[in-house]
């Protein structure tokens, strides 16, 4: 009896070990093509250029609900975003669960060169592979607009953009370029700015991007404010007491007053004036507005005043309910 193993054996575990090497070749392809950093960092950049939110969101690891700058409508056509094209993928350095790529691309007119941090994930895809993901998949841009609110990212309405102080507020974006301007708005306005930021970081690369709003008074709104002016002063004409509430005007008399009748005898002007700390209005010349009442002197017997006094309008003008309103200082 022959010591030499069967040849159909043979053929067997030959074929075996072939089906092995191309299972772990398989694996190994599978794994350097869809679950490696290189692959992560495609999957993101080609997410932006697609206007992908929802996928540019995912590529970075993220979970839940993004922030309303960060979904399809603020990467849609027309909206003022413009993602980085010419995307080109260069050097993966790997090291244990992180990793990063070196990246260039054009945005807002120049190339750009950054690194791109990536992390792999905790959760095995198909039980088998780890992916992994951009961990630098957000950037952020500040906007500074003395007086407003509201101002509005790639077509988006942010609020709380100024403190009254000029400080702005911090927005999360995407890397591209945003269009950054004001939203519709009865009393100010500012010209559109366009701001890049960039996808990872550079040797250049600092704080987040600050873009200035040059806020000013619309022309139209200053016909506007003079008829809310006009309005809250003809309102307090309509009052019956000395010292009407709210109003720029009074009087004080020593004696309880009856019958009360104001008259504005003459409008004050006014300028308007808008700083870090919102929209004023400053006289330039006083109004005047005759009262008159009756009462009771010392000796009991009705008697008949009038005087003249003088309506200053120093205030401030706000936006409540999409229209102006004003009200003077010390309200």
């Amino acid at each position: 009896m022959s010591g030499r193993a069967p040849k159909g054996l043979l053929l067997g575990i030959g074929a075996a070990a072939v089906a092995l090497v191309v299972l772990v070749g398989g694996l190994y392809v599978v794994q350097s093509l869809a679950f490696s950093p290189k692959s992560a960092v495609s999957a993101y950049f080609s997410a932006l250029g697609a206007r992908d939110a929802a996928g540019a969101w995912r590529a970075s690891g993220n979970e839940g609900t993004p922030p309303p700058t960060m979904r399809s409508g603020a990467l849609r056509k027309g909206s003022g975003y413009e993602p980085p094209t010419d995307v080109s993928i260069g050097a993966v350095t790997v090291r244990d669960h992180s990793a990063s790529a070196r990246v260039s691309f054009r945005l807002a007119g120049r190339t750009r060169r950054v690194s791109v941090a990536v992390q792999r994930d905790d959760r095995k895809s198909w039980l088998l592979f780890h992916g992994w993901h951009v961990s630098q998949g957000s950037g952020s841009l500040m906007v500074v607009a003395p007086g407003l609110s509201t101002v509005t990212v790639d077509g988006v309405s942010v609020s709380g953009s100024s403190d009254g102080y000029g400080s702005g507020v911090t927005v999360p974006v995407f890397p591209g370029s945003h269009r950054v301007g004001v939203g519709p708005n009865p009393l100010l306005a500012a010209p559109a700015r366009t701001v890049a930021v960039d996808a990872g970081s550079s040797e250049d690369a600092g704080d987040a991007p600050t873009v200035q709003l040059a806020v000013s008074v619309k022309e139209s709104a200053h016909d506007a404010v003079d008829r809310a002016v006009r309005t809250l002063l003809d309102r307090c004409a309509q009052a019956t007491t000395l010292d009407p509430d709210g109003c720029p005007f009074s009087y004080y008399s020593y004696y309880d007053a009856d019958h009360v009748q104001w008259t504005i005898t003459k409008y004050p002007t006014f300028e308007i004036a808008q700083d870090e700390g919102g929209v004023s209005t400053s006289t330039t010349e006083s109004g005047t507005a005759d009262v008159t009442y009756t009462y009771k002197g010392y000796d009991g017997k009705p008697a008949k005043d009038h005087q003249t006094v003088d309506i200053q309008v120093d205030g401030t003008v706000t936006v409540k309910h999409g229209q102006i309103a004003w009200q003077p200082s010390g309200y």
